[in-house]
């Protein structure tokens, strides 16, 4: 086929081949716009799944072209504080971190640039629309927005994990510090190795320092006789773990490096370390307390040694003076009741009170004493106060019409006629304030007064006052007048005479009764000592003697009662004044003198009483009694009555706890001695 030069020559086909090529080109057409359609789609199925992992993300996450911000999530615009997204979108993004990261944020955007993404996660301080700045942990990469290049930043609020991980910084300080300056030892140990150990560890155990003890064995440390001890806390430890208890500090025996030995208290606990279990064991030195608790008990024993020679001294001066006073008081009673002319009775009197003005020296001695050692107890009985104030003006009365005193006493009618106390400390109370207003008073009255103070339920307040117009006393000696060993001045000690211990003995008895005491007084116008004491009120239905009216028949002989005693005494003299005062009564009397025959004679003769002294050769009165108790003969329940010189703290506990049935201390007072035995016969009548 001839070909035209410059045009293109095409074959021709027919219209059937034609119609198919065009629909072949249709059919591509519809094809290349379906695939763009598709394409259309994925594409902006793609850009909305993109937006909503953007906008589900629990992060802040905002995207800035050129640092102006072109999105933001809902996370951003609570983070930073917006109202809305409109506040945010238009944005420097620069201005949402701190002016001083600035600088930082520059070489993180150039690390963009370079890698298309960040490499690492950086922090920045951000800052909100209203100034409240957060601890922000960011990511950034380069993305196209909208067909530009943009970057997107995801910022997650770290504040809290980082004011947590602060605090966990601060407490792991502290506790390092702790361990650091502790003075105690502090090591940790895991499988018998020291893997901690703070300084004080290293300077008990004799280590150059901590890092000396890393890897020492941890057993090593105990002395020999302490390792049985430690082994089985820590099988304890490894058979509970977590539940094993923390036991309280032992005392332990440790090794030092260089092969010395010291006591230490030593406590352990389980403690979690670097992800495994170890145990902490803190050792407090205590040689140096030990040392200290050894001298303190050594003082401690030579303390109580003294004091036990103390007591044991005044035990016997007791009872080597309270014996011939006996003698002396007891033959001066019986002489005086015999046919005297007028100068041999003054005599004897003179003996009499001389004797007695001694027993008030070591009476207030010895009551000193059992204050000291707290061994003075208060009795609770039932009594008459108007009897105990009338028989304390009685028994000094005498003592007051020799020096032409007045003495008067005046109980306040609002009183209750019966208490519950100890009337016997009371009367001593009141006759050592009442001798003391007759011993300073030349001329006038001596006036003592019970008044009632209060009332509280079942307990009333009373007040005594013991008022004098003697010499009186300078308000700046008031103050030391209740102290011990102390009088007003050395002038008064030499014309008066007295211990000093007087009033501090009612001070203390005062304080024992809840009360309290004092003086009101001026020199030359008198005094006025006065005392509170607490009392019950009996019950209606109480019906208690006191022991006043149980001595109203003190000193009359006993009718239809005529006994057999035996009195057991060693002393010569003591011998004749008991058996004479017996005798005189009418009853029958047996002397022995020491504990042997006290236990021979009992078995032998059916006695209704015996009176045992303490102290007696061959066999004492105690070891004498248990024997009559131990025995099956007819002695064995006969009242016995402890008749001894013996009259401290816990002697009248020792007696009865021998076995006696009851206690008369010597000097006998003959009504106290023929009451203890009417009250032990009816109490052997009753039984």
């Amino acid at each position: 086929m001839a070909r035209t030069k410059g045009v293109c020559e095409m074959p021709l086909y027919g219209s059937e081949a034609a119609s198919r090529r065009v629909a072949d080109l249709e059919a591509a057409l519809a094809d290349s716009e379906k695939r763009l359609g598709q394409a259309q789609s994925s594409q902006r199925e793609m850009e909305q799944r993109f937006h909503r992992v953007l906008e589900l993300n629990p992060d802040a996450i905002y995207i800035h072209i050129s640092d102006r911000i072109v999105f933001v999530n809902e996370a951003a615009v609570s983070l930073f504080g917006a109202k809305s997204r409109e506040e945010l979108i238009g944005l420097q993004a620069s201005s949402l971190i701190a002016p001083s990261e600035h600088e930082r944020l520059a070489e993180v955007r150039r690390q963009i640039q370079k890698h298309k993404r960040l490499v690492d996660l950086f922090e920045f301080r951000m800052v909100g629309l209203d100034g409240s700045k957060v601890d922000g942990e960011t990511f950034g990469l380069e993305i196209v927005w909208e067909g530009q290049a943009a970057n997107l930043v995801t910022v997650r609020d770290v504040t809290a994990r980082n004011r947590a991980e602060e605090l966990l910084r601060q407490s792991e300080f502290r506790y390092r510090a702790l361990f650091e300056v502790h003075s105690d030892s502090i090591f940790v140990q895991s499988n018998d190795r020291i893997i901690f150990a703070n300084p004080a560890a290293a300077r008990m155990f004799g280590f150059d320092g901590p890092e000396g003890m890393i890897g020492h064995s941890a057993f090593s440390l105990y002395h020999p006789d302490t390792q049985v001890k430690v082994q089985e806390i820590r099988e304890e430890i490894a058979r509970l773990g977590d539940r094993a208890p923390i036991r309280p500090p032992e005392e332990m025996r440790f090794i030092r490096r260089d092969g010395t030995r010291f006591y230490g208290e030593g406590v352990g606990a389980l403690l979690p370390w670097e992800g495994a279990t170890a145990v902490l064991v803190v050792i407090r030195d205590i040689s140096e307390r030990r040392k200290v608790d050894q001298e303190l008990r050594a003082a401690l024993d030579r303390a109580e040694a003294a004091s036990r020679a103390k007591s044991d001294f005044l035990a016997m001066m007791s009872h080597e003076i309270r014996t011939p006073m006996n003698g002396i008081l007891g033959m001066a009673g019986l002489l005086l009741d015999t046919s005297l002319d007028e100068q041999q009775r003054d005599f004897t009197d003179i003996i009499r009170q001389s004797g007695e003005g001694l027993l008030a020296i070591l009476n207030d001695i010895l009551d000193f004493s059992k204050m000291e050692a707290g061994g003075l107890t208060l009795e609770a009985l039932d009594f008459s106060l108007r009897e105990v104030v009338t028989n304390a003006a009685q028994l000094l009365g005498a003592q007051a019409r020799e020096k032409g005193l007045r003495l008067t006493t005046t109980i306040d009618a609002a009183l209750p006629p019966r208490l519950i106390g100890d009337s016997g400390r009371l009367g001593q109370i009141l006759i050592n304030l009442v001798g003391n207003s007759i011993k300073f008073t030349s001329s006038g009255s001596v006036e003592v007064r019970a008044l009632l103070e209060k009332t509280d339920n079942s307990k009333l307040l009373v007040r005594f006052e013991v008022a004098d117009s003697g010499i009186g006393i300078a308000p700046e000696h008031q103050a030391k007048l209740f102290e011990r060993f102390t009088q007003v001045d050395s002038s008064t000690t030499r014309h008066y005479g007295g211990t000093g211990l007087g009033l501090a003995i009612c001070k203390q008895l005062v304080s024992m009764m809840r009360g309290e005491i004092g003086v009101e007084s001026q020199l030359t116008q008198g005094s006025t000592f006065w005392f509170t004491a607490e009392f019950e009120m009996p019950a209606q239905s109480t019906q208690l003697k006191s022991p006043t009216s149980e001595a109203s028949g003190y000193g009359l002989p006993m009718a239809d009662q005529k006994l057999r005693i035996l009195v057991a005494e060693d002393n010569q003299v003591n011998q004749k004044f008991i058996a004479e005062l017996l005798r005189r009564v009418g009853h029958s009397v047996d002397i022995v003198a020491n504990g042997a025959e006290a236990v021979s004679s009992a078995e032998a003769i059916p006695y209704d009483v015996i009176l045992m002294d303490v102290h007696m050769p061959e066999m004492d009165g105690i070891t004498a009694t248990q024997s009559i108790r131990a025995s099956d003969g007819q002695s064995r329940d006969v009242p016995i009555i402890a008749v001894t010189a013996d009259a401290l703290a816990g002697d009248r506990e020792r007696c009865l706890a021998a076995g006696m049935n009851d206690y008369v201390s010597k000097p006998v007072d003959s009504s106290a001695l023929f009451a203890t035995i009417a009250r032990q016969k009816r109490s052997q009548a009753d039984s």
